[in-house]
């Protein structure tokens, strides 16, 4: 019963994201979570959403808005920054999908997206990074 629970709560997730990026138009990129979660696998330090993302990205957890929400045990993070000293870069964020089961984390899925200053590319979240003509 409980697995049920938790594949019809990834299930769900999965819809969410599905959703967002079919009503918004926003893409992110796949990143595998495969060496973050070989890093964080017995850090019982990690408590927080906040937390994890430090794991992932110090910067972005320092300097970014860190907002989650959680439905059981799995939680749908989202961290995003706007980038003051970058001449090209506007802002990057991340959506990070990930089950908390007795104090320790395991991140299901990371998503990446970019956004430029104008002229320097879409400023709009996006994959594509910014190739200058010269």
């Amino acid at each position: 019963m409980r697995k049920k629970i938790i594949l019809y709560s990834l299930l769900l997730i999965l819809l969410i994201f599905v959703a967002d990026i079919l009503l918004t138009g926003k893409s992110y990129r796949n990143v595998d979570p495969a060496k973050l979660n070989k890093t964080i696998r017995f850090a019982k330090h990690i408590e927080t959403p906040r937390d994890l993302i430090a794991a992932y990205d110090s910067i972005l957890a320092e300097r970014g808005e860190i907002t989650a929400t959680q439905n059981n045990n799995i939680y749908k993070i989202e961290a995003a920054r706007d980038v003051h000293d970058d001449d090209e870069l506007a802002g990057e964020k991340i959506l990070m999908t990930a089950i908390n089961q007795n104090h320790l984390w395991k991140v299901l899925e990371i998503r990446y997206s970019i956004k430029f200053q104008e002229g320097y590319g879409h400023t709009d979240w996006g994959t594509e990074r910014y190739e200058p003509f010269f």
